[in-house]
């Protein structure tokens, strides 16, 4: 095999495994409105929503809707785990958020932002998992609440419990999951045959160099 029908090989098994460095969206909790309300991120209170995965993915993101004072959003406790407020899978600490501001007012008199936070990479199974927040706040320190759009997702209240159970209406007066604005990003995790695919190919890229080297050497001794 030629060298350089090699490194093609092994670039491509490399580019496969390393794919999910371009995060797409793996789930989305859909629209919102930013008229309906939102919860409070402070003064103790904590939301829980979840997520599911239909593959196996290497989560590394999330954004949020979150309304404001007009001050930009700086940073949320957040983690990811099994079960609603259950623990860590990911996560577990206070992470800057990176705001793009979507409404100078909504209607009711909050700034509209759309949060990013970048995490660690983290591969999760298929299945389904809950996003927790708390304690988010501008830089002046005035915390922010975290739009709701009643969407597809499961949510929960860590003092109000579950709010697909009838809490929702009885809160609101209005039917709905009272679940929030959401995205998580990631990627695939590369099944364990690509993975042998990338050994393989850079195993035979160190073969070949070690060859050229060993016929080189002997051109120049002769």
């Amino acid at each position: 095999m030629k060298l350089a029908t090699v490194v093609v090989t092994a670039l491509a098994a490399a580019s496969f495994a390393t794919g999910s460095a371009s995060a797409v969206t793996v789930y989305d909790n859909g629209p919102s409105t930013y008229d309906f309300s939102a919860w409070t991120l402070g003064l103790g209170y904590e939301l829980s929503n979840s997520f599911d995965l239909a593959a196996s993915s290497k989560v590394d993101g999330f954004t949020y809707v979150t309304w404001g004072d007009g001050t930009a959003p700086a940073f949320v406790d957040w983690y990811i785990s099994a079960t609603p407020f259950g623990s860590a899978l990911a996560g577990g600490s206070s992470a800057s958020v990176t705001a793009t501001n979507i409404s100078v007012n909504n209607g009711i008199g909050y700034a509209i932002w759309d949060g990013a936070v970048s995490i660690t990479p983290t591969v999760l199974g298929a299945g389904t998992y809950w996003l927790n927040l708390g304690n988010a706040f501008d830089s002046n320190g005035n915390f922010q609440y975290w739009d709701i759009n009643n969407g597809p997702s499961y949510a929960w209240h860590n003092q109000l419990g579950d709010l697909t159970g009838g809490e929702c209406e009885a809160y609101f007066g209005t039917p709905g999951t009272c679940s929030s604005s959401f995205t998580i990003s990631g990627g695939p995790v590369p099944e364990p045959a690509s993975w042998a695919l990338m050994v393989a190919g850079f195993g035979l890229v160190g073969g070949a160099l070690r060859r050229r080297s060993m016929t080189i050497s002997t051109t120049v001794v002769a």
